[in-house]
């Protein structure tokens, strides 16, 4: 926790000064954080990725009843990231999808994230149309 708000001051209590006729001028206030596009932002989500990994790779190994997608046993693969995006991959049942999903939650608490709902999807396959909906 100290660590994440540690970071929050960096971001939230931001100066700027400006530069005139190579001297610094003054100092005034941000109004807000990381801008879309800004560097730091890929750095912080490495950050809080690799927590994350380390929260679902505990909350598996500490179950019994978690089972990997068959496609992804061999390997012990159960999830994958890519520039701002995040895959988990498990077994269809009920114990599968609620270990991820108490990786998760414990993972929102921690960092104070959350998931967008409008911008996520859960795929099932193999199972019948009404248990999808």
């Amino acid at each position: 926790m100290k660590v994440i708000n540690w970071i929050k001051a960096c971001l939230t209590t931001l100066k700027f000064s400006i530069s005139i006729n190579g001297e610094l001028v003054g100092f005034f206030s941000g109004k807000r954080g990381l801008r879309q596009g800004d560097p730091m932002s890929l750095y912080l989500f490495a950050i809080a990725i690799k927590v994350l990994s380390k929260l679902l790779a505990n909350h598996i190994m500490d179950t019994h009843n978690f089972k990997y997608h068959w496609r992804c046993d061999k390997l012990k693969l159960s999830h994958l990231y890519f520039t701002d995006d995040m895959i988990m991959f498990c077994h269809g049942s009920y114990h599968s999808t609620l270990v991820l999903k108490l990786a998760l939650d414990e993972f929102f608490l921690l960092s104070g994230l959350c998931a967008n709902h409008a911008k996520s999807n859960i795929f099932i396959s193999g199972a019948p149309v009404a248990f999808r909906l």
